[in-house]
């Protein structure tokens, strides 16, 4: 099953703005090394595979409790 890559684009602008572009930069360089997928570009078109999101939402939601630097 895959949800629409919008709500990635929503989690990058929320969080960009909540914390800056260069920890989101950092974030997706982490992620984008444990997982390839998420080096690709994802659009508000892009199908995303739900197994893919649900860990991108939960690194997120990890890396947002944190105040100071990028964990993945």
């Amino acid at each position: 099953m895959n949800a629409k890559g919008i709500s990635y684009v929503v989690t990058k602008a929320n969080m960009t703005a909540a914390f800056g572009e260069e920890r989101w930069t950092a974030f997706m360089a982490k992620l984008a090394e444990k997982d390839k997928y998420f080096s690709t570009v994802i659009m508000s078109i892009t199908p995303i595979p739900v197994e893919k999101l649900i860990v991108f939402l939960m690194k997120c939601a990890r890396n947002s409790s944190t105040t100071t630097k990028c964990s993945i």
